[in-house]
């Protein structure tokens, strides 16, 4: 080939061609080619690439949670973001080059003639490189999976206000909704979508990723029947197998959860079919028993799906989710006690899915609480607390359960317990003695047990791990199910026995100590003695009569207090079965008691108020008005009184709250225009006719600023005071504490009384008693390292036999106290103060704060400790350590 020569007239035209045509600043037909070209691919083709392998990686770091309704897109904003960040990093960059290098925004040379509509549009572009908002979107999608959302919501909205290019546009708005959702901002998300929606013959792979952002707008905001029809019609425009899959197996379980359990089992075998992921597949089958038609179909069919299933070795770290499975086919099937123990060995195989185990301890609670069997759904609750995440869905709720059923069972249990003590009490002395001598006798027995079974479970467990292989080889022979096939019961009280050792079937046999005692005086069953709860120390023996002796209620004083607990066990029962579980019958039953035991009882309006509804609730309309008419006649006065008297009651109430509004109105405006004489004496008529109202701590709060515009800061810091301690939780208590901080701040006087006033009440002078050389500081001003090791020099100097330990503590507000420990009195203490004091090498450029080191007693430093409040104790020291 020949070659050109580097003078040629040649060269140099193509040396010229290409600086016109790589300028941005020149547009032309050449120019924008090149820099499409350019674009495309050199640049933006790398970007794209890097991003979607950042994608893939995240898509393989994801696992996700059959347990909860699956997300639509399996990867979402900040998931894997460590692991992605080189990828989404390059592709940004790569679009940024794009950007800042190819972009063309000078208009090309016009022409000199009369322009077209469709040439005068293409004059007025503000990018004449095609490639430019691509670079935007890539960049947008980057920042979006690397979390940097409102620099996605930038970009994104640059897209759509600066280029025309309606496909681009459309797609920038759905990753805005997508953003938006992230960010939380459901209303923004909406008008995204909208906008989007509004765009009409998407194309297939933009349309079908607009329905799909759309059903997870409808999911986020448990819309779920609204996101189906979004959802199908995104299935129906897939077209990659993972894609279709997942909506799929979505749509089985939106249908579930709206209660269309046909198209739900319908939809899972149409996943199974289409064959996906090992785990998909599986939670399909899994969750089929969920959805089966147990009317119309054999459920036979599954069981052995799952009972085959059970069998593959591949399945053993799922095993608990098949016996979840087997559990709820079981208790559709209305086989509730066969459900129950399925649900208990999903529980029991579950090693490391807490998950699922704490899915299946809130099937068995849901079980027990729907029986009113509230002490076993408790336990169960309490376990699946624990074992659920806080964002499981719904988890709230079962908290909430959870402390309601614990505040209901602490109170039936105490009501047993003070019952029992109360019973053991009674008893003459040699009956008690022989009573508690059988509950002795009893604990050797079950300690004697207990040794006996804990040898047992130790030659068990190698027969146990032996005999695994097998029960799953008789369980997949046998057509029967575990529960009845006596092959395979054997093994299964083996397994029992190798965790839990021998136990007595009953409920709550996973505790060590239960809640009742199985002995009375004939040696037949009776109710809790409450012996056994009774706490004790580490040296107490429970083969001793004082173990049992000591909480029993033997004095007048004590059988005091322990009616007195009794009395509030069951109106605290009671007011939680009505208020919180709405069992009326046990409310009733609660109350009922209470009235029964202790007839001049302090509930009993609330008592009597509630048993009237309730039983006029019931339609037992003579028992309603029995209470109505103990409510009348004891009570008269009382507001319930007022209730049941009156139809309009409630309106009355409501014309006297208005009446009260419009009289604060006034009062205020008195107030405003500084009439104070006025507000003092129109407040003290209101609250004399109007005693504890509502608005009664806004009319004190007004009475007390008016009384200290008219007197002094003392009467006005009294009456806040006061109405403070009247009113501790009410909105005005922490203004009037605000005003009452402004006094303070204001009139030192005021001040230090206070702080002397309340150091007397907390502190104690103990001259004779040990003392500590004490430091407040703020380790930002003073270098503790540096003092610590000068004090620490200073005292190996001149107190070498003395042992003097340094001493540092957090005191609070990011302040450190600093000690030097521990001299035999204050005579002594002040001699060493004296002496380091008078050492300038320890405190030199210390920037110690005044008044500091000083002295405190022992006694005083653990009072200071738990007040924390050092000026207090400094108003104490000087009044006490510096008055000489």
């Amino acid at each position: 080939m020949k070659k050109i020569p580097a003078y040629s007239p040649v060269f140099l035209g193509l040396v010229l061609l290409t600086a016109a045509a790589c300028s941005t600043e020149n547009n032309t037909g050449l120019t924008r080619a090149y820099h499409n070209l350019t674009s495309k691919y050199n640049i933006y083709f790398n970007g794209y690439e890097s991003f979607k392998r950042g994608l893939k990686k995240a898509e393989e770091a994801v696992e996700d949670d059959y347990t909860r309704l699956l997300p639509v897109f399996p990867v979402s904003a900040g998931v894997a973001t460590g692991a992605i960040s080189p990828e989404m990093e390059r592709a940004i960059r790569k679009a940024s080059k794009v950007i800042t290098q190819h972009s063309i925004t000078a208009r090309p040379r016009e022409k000199n003639r009369q322009l077209s509509v469709k040439e005068q549009a293409f004059y007025e572009k503000n990018e004449y490189n095609h490639w430019i908002d691509d670079a935007y979107l890539l960049m947008g999608k980057s920042q979006f999976f690397m979390e940097d959302l409102y620099l996605a919501e930038r970009t994104y909205r640059h897209i759509i206000e600066e280029y025309d290019d309606p496909e681009v546009k459309t797609e920038a708005r759905i990753w805005l909704a997508r953003t938006y959702m992230e960010l939380g901002n459901m209303r923004e998300a909406e008008r995204a979508l909208n906008l989007a929606e509004a765009r009409r013959d998407l194309p297939r792979k933009l349309n079908k990723l607009l329905h799909a952002a759309s059903a997870d707008f409808q999911i986020r905001q448990e819309r779920y029947a609204s996101a189906i029809p979004y959802l199908e019609k995104a299935l129906s425009l897939a077209r990659k197998k993972k894609d279709k899959t997942r909506y799929a197996f979505i749509l089985a379980q939106l249908y579930e959860k709206t209660g269309n359990r046909a198209k739900a089992s319908s939809l899972y075998r149409q996943v199974i079919k289409m064959n996906p992921p090992y785990e998909m597949t599986f939670n399909a089958r899994i969750n089929l028993a969920g959805t089966f038609d147990i009317e119309n179909r054999d459920s036979r069919e599954i069981r052995k799906e799952l009972s085959k299933m059970l069998r593959d070795e591949k399945n053993e770290a799922f095993r608990d989710q098949i016996y979840y499975a087997l559990g709820r086919l079981s208790y559709r099937e209305g086989n509730v006690e066969e459900a129950i123990e399925l649900f208990r060995e999903s529980a029991r195989t579950s090693l490391s899915n807490t998950t699922q185990k704490g899915i299946s301890y809130l099937a068995i609670a849901d079980i027990y609480f729907s029986r009113v069997q509230y002490r076993e759904a408790k336990t169960y609750y309490d376990s699946a607390v624990t074992f659920l995440n806080a964002d499981y869905p719904g988890y709230q709720q079962i908290f909430s359960k959870s402390g309601n059923l614990n505040r209901l069972i602490g109170y039936v249990e105490t009501v047993e317990r003070e019952d029992s003590l109360q019973y053991v009490a009674s008893l003459d002395v040699n009956t008690r003695n022989q009573f508690i001598d059988r509950l002795i006798q009893k604990v050797r027995e079950e300690e004697q047990q207990q040794r006996q079974q804990e040898l047992e479970v130790q030659r068990n467990t190698m027969q146990y791990y032996q005999n695994q292989a097998r029960f799953r080889d008789q369980y997949a022979e046998s057509g029967k199910w575990y529960f009845y096939n006596q092959a395979t019961i054997g093994l299964g009280q083996m397994e029992f026995k190798r965790k839990w050792g021998e136990r007595k079937l009953e409920d709550n046999w996973r505790r060590a100590n239960k809640s009742q005692v199985s002995f009375s005086e004939d040696g037949t069953n009776t109710p809790a003695t409450g012996l056994e709860a009774i706490p004790t120390g580490e040296t107490a023996d429970n083969k001793s009569r004082e173990y049992y002796l000591k909480d029993l209620p033997l004095t007048d004083s004590l059988m005091q207090i322990s009616h007195q607990r009794l009395m509030e066990a069951l109106y605290g029962a009671g007011q939680t079965y009505r208020e919180l579980f709405h069992d009326y019958p046990r409310a009733i039953e609660s109350f009922e008691e209470l009235n029964r035991r202790y007839p001049d009882h302090p509930h009993r309006p609330e008592t009597y108020y509630a048993l009237y509804q309730m039983y006029s609730d019931a339609g037992n309309t003579a028992l309603a008005n029995r209470y109505k008419s103990k409510m009348l006649s004891e009570f008269p006065d009382s507001e319930m009184a007022g209730i049941v008297s009156d139809p309009d009651y409630f309106r009355r109430q409501r014309e006297r709250l208005n009446q009260l509004e419009q009289a604060y109105r006034e009062v205020y405006s008195l107030y405003r225009n500084r009439r104070y004489e006025e507000v003092i004496t129109r407040t003290d008529s209101i609250l004399e006719q109007n005693q504890n109202n509502d608005l009664t701590p806004k009319l004190r709060y007004l009475r007390a600023v008016a009384t200290g515009r008219i007197s002094n800061v003392r009467v006005l810091k009294n009456e806040l005071t006061a109405l403070i301690e009247d009113y501790p939780t009410h909105e005005v208590a922490q203004l009037a504490g605000q005003v009452i901080d402004l006094i303070r701040e204001e009139n030192p006087d005021i001040r230090q009384e206070e702080e002397e006033k309340l150091a007397e009440q907390i502190y104690r002078y103990h001259p004779e008693g040990p003392h500590y050389v004490l430091l407040v500081v703020d380790p930002a001003m003073v270098d503790l390292r540096r003092l610590t090791f000068r004090i620490i020099n200073f005292n190996i100097e001149y107190y070498t036999n003395a042992n003097y330990e340094t001493m540092e503590e957090d005191f609070g507000n990011q302040l450190k106290i600093f000690t030097v420990r521990e001299f035999q009195n204050r005579e002594v203490c002040e001699e060493y103060l004296e002496n380091i004091l008078n050492n300038p090498g320890v405190w030199d450029g210390t920037n110690l704060p005044p008044d500091q080191p000083l002295m405190i007693s022992a006694a005083n430093y653990a009072a200071l400790m738990s007040h924390k409040s050092f000026p207090i104790y400094l108003s104490f020291y000087k009044k006490q350590y510096l008055r000489d």
